[in-house]
């Protein structure tokens, strides 16, 4: 009967043991080991479009795919903002109202793109060429085209307007 308990106990401390390494190695939804800039579409609220492995700063290279009106942009010299969102989803409505107080401070500096990525097929191209993961998502290129910054998910005025003045001023 002894050992049978000592069985149980030994079960028991097993389980328990395990349980805190599991919860110390990153189970727990409170670790900070790694963050990642793409968010999943029930965690983001956004819609997915595929998923993204991306690095900036990278040139952004134009193609015969890209669409005309971002040919023209980068045509201009200027630095651009381009930013999809998703109508129905509450953080792109949030990002975009952190979108427009930049743009009233630098509308006259930069470029300010806002596209729906399904809206038609020359934006889903120019999505899938900026290698958009989710939305809402933002990407600031600089004036020789390079992204400079990029992100999916929420991001409020500051770090935009940030990203915006270095495209602007460097």
């Amino acid at each position: 009967m002894r050992l049978v308990e000592i069985k149980k106990y030994i079960l028991i401390i097993t389980i328990v043991v395990l349980s805190l390494f599991l919860i110390g190695c990153g189970g727990s939804s409170g670790s900070t080991a790694s963050t990642t800039e793409t968010a999943s579409p029930e965690t983001a609220g956004g819609s997915a479009i595929k998923p993204k492995n991306s690095v900036v700063p990278r040139p952004f290279t134009s193609d015969e795919r890209t669409p005309v009106f971002f040919t023209d942009a980068l045509k201009q010299k200027e630095p651009i903002l381009i930013a999809f969102y998703n109508s129905e989803d509450s953080v792109s409505k949030e990002v975009l109202a952190e979108i427009k107080i930049v743009s009233d401070n630098y509308g006259q500096s930069a470029t300010f793109l806002i596209l729906k990525p399904d809206d038609n097929e020359e934006t889903s191209r120019l999505a899938e060429q900026l290698d958009v993961g989710f939305t809402p998502y933002i990407s600031v290129l600089n004036r020789d085209g390079t992204i400079i910054f990029e992100k999916t998910g929420y991001i409020d005025s500051k770090v935009i307007e940030q990203a915006v003045y270095d495209a602007v001023n460097k």
